[in-house]
């Protein structure tokens, strides 16, 4: 037995929803295009760039939250085992380093094609989840990046003790 759905194929921009967002926020934000806006989010240690780009063929619309710091060298050795132990445990995103500034980033993407919600609450939704993301490995990457040499080991327990959930702070 085949069901009918009702789906909503047509959906407007949700970077217009977006520029409410951070307007309500007072964030200061420049619409690059037509379909990406890019702002600047503060976090619990630090702010984050965060970039938005929307596709309207398959409607979805990517998220890119960047450290202000990059890695140097000697520390992307060190990437594939780090990002590795990360992004294992994510249930949305994943973070990378981009490819040109080596910052470490968190990108995620969310359709918005069939979905009957208000894209103000779930573009600030998805903000939350990347600034909370960005914030949790905070010291893993600030660890890296701050590493004045190349004798760092991830497989430390240093490493793994940045890398745990934790419940409250000190």
């Amino acid at each position: 037995m085949q069901q009918e759905y009702d789906i909503i194929n047509e959906v407007n921009n949700p970077l217009d929803s977006a520029e409410e967002v951070f307007n309500a926020y007072e964030w200061s934000f420049d619409r690059i295009k037509e379909n990406e806006l890019k702002v600047s989010v503060k976090g619990k240690y630090d702010d984050y760039d965060i970039s938005l780009v929307w596709n309207e063929g398959i409607g979805a619309l990517l998220f890119y939250a960047q450290y202000q710091f990059t890695l140097p060298e000697h520390a992307m050795r060190h990437l594939p085992e780090t990002l590795f132990k990360i992004n294992k445990d994510l249930w949305i995103g994943m973070f990378s380093i981009d490819d040109n500034e080596t910052r470490p980033t968190f990108q995620h993407t969310c359709l918005f094609r069939g979905f009957l919600t208000s894209e103000t609450s779930y573009i600030e939704e998805f903000i939350n989840i990347a600034v909370f993301e960005c914030d949790r490995f905070h010291p893993v990457f600030k660890s890296l990046s701050d590493a004045a040499n190349e004798n760092i080991d991830v497989s430390n327990k240093s490493f793994d003790f940045m890398l745990m959930d934790v419940e409250g702070h000190s």
